[in-house]
């Protein structure tokens, strides 16, 4: 868990996966389980909930100065997952990267034309 977002908007969670250190051969495949799994608890509390899932690289490190800083991710890939999540017609939706990525093994993924 990068990060917990509560704004105007909703709460909002960013979750990432394969940070330097951290990397599996699988991170797309357990970022879309992941999603899909918060997606079912989340509707088991009748609350909704939209996942944007997308794969490749990011800029991570430390933002901010001495005082307040935060590790993050930021780019392309973090604004577009927000994008697709924003969307709202799916539960999950992923980025044509991901889906190709996962399509084998999670079928019910809903790729996005990217």
């Amino acid at each position: 868990l990068c990060r917990f977002i509560v704004d105007d908007k909703g709460s909002g969670l960013l979750i990432v996966f394969g940070l330097p250190g951290m990397q599996h051969e699988n991170d797309s495949y357990r970022a879309v389980h992941t999603a899909q799994r918060c997606s079912t608890v989340i509707k088991q509390l009748n609350l909704n909930i939209y996942c944007g899932v997308t794969t490749g690289r990011v800029f991570c490190g430390t933002v901010g100065g001495e005082i307040r800083c935060e590790y993050t991710v930021h780019g392309h890939l973090v604004n577009m997952a927000a994008s697709l999540m924003s969307i709202g017609k799916f539960n999950v939706i992923s980025d044509s990267n991901t889906y190709n990525q996962t399509k084998s093994v999670i079928h019910s993924a809903t790729p996005a034309d990217t």
